[in-house]
């Protein structure tokens, strides 16, 4: 966690889904004293300015720009924390990536919506999540629990460095939160079964020594896809109130890893999820999914 990064920038459009990922910044921000930023990003098209006309636009703008002020003083009341109105032109996920990087961002929130599309993210939330340099945690646009009692952390065999869950880490430290590794058995080669169980021990290990309460099980596909066991796992367990997730930026496969697996957990998950980009490589040990 970057402790000079002092921002939580949330991009908001007035929809419920942003609102809801507005709320979830709250007890983050506080605990560890950060601002938030309320982000709108005001497309304008040619076609869509040259059907409003100037002064039509401008017009748009200052009635947004207000509504966000106005947000914005209601957020910091209700939440006790600094919060700033922003509203920019451009493309919705140029902009928001450009100003994560500009205010070096330690969190992204975002609402996500139900698609009609079951296999597909939202274009804004997929590119973001997918090119940002800091976690995304995507938040759809239903109640939550207020705090966070338990993170998921669903483990493959793919080799990774120990330093990518210090992100789940350091949140169940704040929350005094429990740290659940799930790893979803999907071959019949018991030597992949057993090495599974190592690096699930070695991952709860890991983890206690950090005197943070972990529990590990292994589960068996039994032909199931193992995101659907995922999903139903949160399901089962209502106490989980983050997943972490693991996006492959560096590794050049990171639109194979969103289009599948991160994509539909994303889409999918009744929890808010955290997708980390990995940012250098260290000593081997796990991968979160």
């Amino acid at each position: 966690m970057n402790r000079k990064s002092r921002i939580i920038l949330v991009p908001v459009d007035f929809e419920k889904a942003s609102l809801t990922a507005l709320e979830q910044t709250f007890n983050l921000a506080r605990l560890l004293k950060l601002e938030i930023v309320a982000l709108y990003v005001f497309e304008e098209t040619g076609a869509f300015a040259r059907f409003l006309g100037q002064d039509r636009s401008t017009e748009i703008v200052a009635r947004i720009s207000a509504d966000l002020e106005e947000l914005a003083r209601q957020t910091e009341e209700k939440s006790g924390v600094k919060v700033t109105a922003m509203i920019e032109k451009g493309k919705p996920h140029d902009v928001i990536l450009k100003k994560a990087d500009e205010l070096n961002a330690l969190l992204i929130f975002m609402g996500t919506t139900n698609s009609t599309d079951e296999e597909i993210v939202g274009t804004t939330t997929h590119k973001v999540v997918r090119s940002a340099k800091c976690p995304v945690i995507t938040v759809r646009g239903v109640s939550y629990h207020d705090g966070c009692r338990t993170i998921l952390l669903p483990l493959d065999l793919t080799a990774e460095s120990r330093q990518k869950i210090s992100w789940a880490v350091e949140i169940a430290r704040l929350y005094k939160a429990s740290i659940k590794t799930i790893s979803v058995v999907t071959s019949s080669d018991p030597e992949i079964k057993q090495t599974l169980a190592i690096q699930q021990k070695q991952a709860k290990n890991f983890i206690e020594k950090l005197n943070i309460p972990c529990a590990a099980e292994l589960i068996d596909a039994q032909g199931e896809k193992p995101v659907k066991i995922i999903l139903d796992y949160i399901e089962q367990h209502p106490e989980i109130d983050l997943v972490v997730i693991m996006t492959q930026q560096e590794l050049g496969i990171v639109d194979y890893f969103l289009d599948s697996e991160a994509q539909q957990i994303i889409r999918h998950s009744k929890v808010p999820v955290m997708s980390v980009v990995p940012k250098e490589i260290g000593f081997t040990s796990i991968r979160i999914l």
